[in-house]
């Protein structure tokens, strides 16, 4: 580790350790992105349909209880009161169907959808409408008749439509839960391994950077101390690139600068003696 210099080895570190706090922060965002888009789809595409639904057969089961109403009260009161419910009902019934139609459907959900509508269309048109017709020119028997026989059974093979459609919406709603549960727990599993992988690594390197810098200082130290003592002769070993190598060049250069300024008034001394003596 001593041939990357300190700086670097420090700045390996604080990168490392940003980016696994970013991986880290992109994760959590993304499966708060994920996990909106789903409560999203869930209300939008289930909670909504499942109230408009409920609409829509209550508004179909109202016209068959209007008419049954109208054959227990003939008068013209009650079977006009009774129409113009029937006429209010469809009405109501035609905007939430299409409010309904509009959200997003599934193959499935579009297949039992286009049943319905086909369902209801029949029942208005084989059953509702020609109930109101008998019931406006007084023939109560037929109009019983066509309640019996024509718009209960309608409404019976509707609501199989229906029953299809509520239990799709609790099915997706369902799926949606458990790719939810378990998006949250990858998303956890993922964030753990990258927290401990990041703490390992912060303590490893921490630990090795740690370790390469005591050893160089204390060998400096050691160095040093030496120099300080007159010892010029200590053996100076130089491995490495960092900080404290440089240091240590510079210590082993000083020292044999100060052995080369100590050595040649050494050799300067019997040549002066020399030419005194002459």
């Amino acid at each position: 580790m001593n041939n990357i210099k300190i700086f670097t080895r420090i700045l390996i570190l604080i990168c490392v350790l940003a980016a696994m706090v970013l991986t880290i922060g992109i994760l959590g965002l993304s499966g708060i992105a994920q996990s909106n888009d789903a409560l999203k789809t869930v209300y939008e595409d289930r909670v909504v349909p499942l109230g408009q639904l409920s609409s829509v057969q209550r508004l179909m089961l109202r016209n068959e209880m209007a008419m049954v109403s109208a054959l227990s009260e003939t008068t013209p009161d009650g079977i006009s009161k009774a129409v113009n419910e029937a006429d209010e009902n469809i009405v109501a019934f035609n905007k939430v169907w299409g409010e309904y139609m509009a959200t997003y459907l599934t193959p499935e959900e579009a297949q039992n959808a286009k049943g319905f509508a086909e369902a209801h269309s029949l029942l208005i048109q084989d059953g509702l409408k020609p109930t109101i017709a008998a019931l406006k020119s007084g023939k109560t028997e037929e109009a019983d008749r066509l309640v019996r026989d024509k718009i209960r059974p309608l409404v019976t093979n509707a609501g199989r439509y229906m029953s299809a459609l509520f239990k799709i919406q609790f099915d997706v709603s369902a799926q949606e839960f458990k790719a939810a549960t378990a998006r949250f727990e990858l998303i956890r599993l993922v964030v753990i391994g990258a927290t401990l992988a990041g703490l390992g690594f912060a303590v490893w390197f921490g630990l090795a950077l740690m370790r390469s810098i005591s050893v160089s200082l204390n060998k400096v130290i050691e160095i040093s101390n030496a120099v300080a003592q007159g010892d010029l002769t200590h053996t100076i070993q130089i491995s490495g690139k960092d900080e404290t190598v440089e240091l240590m060049t510079s210590i082993a250069t000083m020292q044999n600068l100060s052995l080369i300024h100590i050595s040649e008034p050494t050799r300067r001394t019997p040549i002066s003696y020399a030419v005194f003596c002459l």
